[in-house]
């Protein structure tokens, strides 16, 4: 390749790195909504195809699934693996643009849309644990005033009594 034109090393480097940083961004949100103990669902998933039949995330049944990729047919009923290894994901990937800088740069933009899709997942995880505190304290004080009326009342029981 020419004197500008970064060579496969770099465009392995950048592929390497956006897959990396989707794996944290799904990290990210995996633990945003475990510190939510039950309280949330997982978000719905949206699949992202990455490249060729290379997608993200994996079928989501369990948490984790945000972990791994997916490579296999996108039609129903074709034949699907997950891939979980980074080396794997980034081959498999690599295989499918072809050595090709035009599909490395769709794909690399892919991974990182679905980076941004996971942190906004963890942004609107965050406002739900607001909300829930908001409204937590609210119920909490309402309760307080009840347990302070029932007190007075029984104070006033006890004074009629005497």
């Amino acid at each position: 390749m020419g004197g500008d034109t970064p060579d496969i090393e770099q465009y392995d480097q950048l592929l390497r790195g956006a897959v990396f940083e989707l794996r944290r961004a799904a990290d990210r949100m995996l633990a945003a909504h475990s510190s939510m103990r039950g309280l949330s669902q997982l978000p719905r998933p949206r699949r992202f195809v990455i490249a060729g039949n290379v997608s993200w995330p994996d079928n989501i049944s369990r948490p984790d699934d945000y972990r791994d990729f997916i490579l296999g047919a996108s039609e129903a009923g074709g034949e699907c693996r997950p891939l979980s290894w980074l080396p794997d994901i980034q081959a498999e990937i690599k295989r499918a643009c072809r050595g090709q800088p035009r599909r490395i740069l769709l794909a690399i933009r892919q991974l990182q849309a679905a980076a941004r899709w996971c942190d906004a997942r963890v942004a609107g995880i965050e406002r739900e644990r607001a909300e829930i505190i908001r409204q937590q304290s609210r119920a909490a004080e309402t309760l307080q005033a009840m347990a302070s009326m029932s007190a007075i009342a029984k104070l006033g029981e006890g004074n009629r009594d005497a």
